[in-house]
């Protein structure tokens, strides 16, 4: 992070603080995030786990639903909502090491400004200041995976909270909001939470911006790597407006959208990088905060009646054939750990989790009940 970044967030906690809370919500003010709807939610289908019964409990109503579909769907649910602020808060941090990374690539770049408007790329002194432009590119990427994956979870929530037929596991914006307009028609519930997740997309930023932002994650994890361009101005003894480009097409390959632009210059956004990243920031805040706002309420909606709507089994697809475990067990030449373990620490909310799973304490490790997952 940059010193102004380390200085203001080492401040101490005001005396006020409840230290006592959620990390996330102690953070979310210094990160200037609101995550407040996205931890109710999670709070909500956690409130709702059922040691007892296992699972979440009022969905032992739905009878096409088994204990051991029920638990796994229910556990998974959860940390799809958890997962929601986590994902935020690490696109934020990323975001403070791609300030510093861009102002130490910078710095390397002054070095060759001669005065004269003329500018040279002098070899790097040390592999510290060679490393700054790949940390700047590390740290995009990472930003876009985390802004993604908490879209992806939001999903997940749609396609839980929802109940409706489609794979919880593997859950993206588009399948989620594919299979929303599919289930919803004559459906109350469904129709007014379809419509009102498409205003909080349209009200969070302009047209366009979360197929945009889907398609530069899917570039930076999954496709070819684009050239990061920069742009700076030259001053008398520094590269002034320094400055990331990002691609307006990112899911067009690097030279077909050159092409069709006509020119690297007209294939990138002119404004900064940071600039574009601090709006996309408060854009995807803006949206997931909704979001999570109205899957809260609909929660709440179906435990009072669950009769509203039915938890779909399809949501958990079990795999075709004979179960196994993966083949890779780890690297043989490594020491095994010299004792096993003697005791088990958790959280209160993971002892929670394992319990309503049907998995407790056994000797020195947690196994599944073999009542439920015989």
């Amino acid at each position: 992070m940059l010193d102004k970044d380390v200085t203001r967030l080492s401040e101490p906690y005001p005396p006020a603080t409840p230290l006592d809370g959620p990390p996330l919500l102690r953070l979310a003010d210094p990160l200037g995030l609101d995550l407040k709807k996205s931890a109710q939610l999670g709070d909500e289908i956690f409130g709702d786990l059922d040691v007892t019964t296992y699972g979440i409990g009022w969905w032992k109503t739905y009878s096409d639903l088994n204990s051991q579909t029920r638990i796994l769907l229910s556990d998974y649910l959860l940390t799809c909502a958890r997962a929601i602020p986590d994902n935020l808060v690490e696109a934020r941090i990323e975001l403070l090491e791609l300030d510093h990374a861009v102002e130490d690539f910078r710095n390397w770049m002054n070095r060759g400004v001669d005065g004269h408007n003329r500018s040279t790329v002098e070899p790097p002194i040390s592999p510290y200041e060679e490393l700054s432009n790949r940390r700047a590119r590390t740290h995009l990427a990472g930003t876009l995976r985390a802004w993604g994956s908490a879209l992806d979870c939001v999903a997940g929530c749609i396609i839980g909270v929802t109940g409706i037929p489609a794979d919880l596991v593997k859950a993206d914006m588009r399948t989620a909001q594919e299979s929303l307009r599919k289930y919803s028609p004559g459906n109350q519930l469904l129709e007014q939470l379809q419509t009102s997740l498409a205003k909080a997309e349209t009200d969070a930023g302009p047209t366009g911006w979360r197929d945009w932002l889907l398609g530069m994650r899917n570039t930076v994890v999954h496709r070819g790597r684009r050239t990061v361009t920069w742009s700076g101005n030259l001053g008398a003894k520094e590269v002034l407006d320094f400055a990331l480009r990002l691609p307006i097409a990112p899911d067009r390959t690097e030279v077909d959208a050159i092409i069709l632009s006509g020119g690297v210059i007209a294939a990138t956004f002119e404004a900064p990088a940071a600039e574009m990243l601090n709006e996309l920031s408060k854009t995807v805040g803006t949206y997931v905060n909704e979001a999570c706002g109205l899957l809260r309420d609909l929660w709440s909606t179906r435990r009072a009646d669950p009769g509203l709507l039915s938890q779909s089994p399809n949501q958990w697809k079990q795999p075709k054939g004979l179960i196994t475990m993966p083949s890779f067990r780890g690297f043989p030449r490594l020491t095994p750990q010299a004792s096993l373990v003697t005791s088990y620490g958790a959280s209160p909310e993971e002892d929670r989790r394992m319990r309503a799973a049907a998995l407790g304490i056994d000797g020195n490790d947690i196994k599944p009940n073999p009542r439920i997952w015989s």
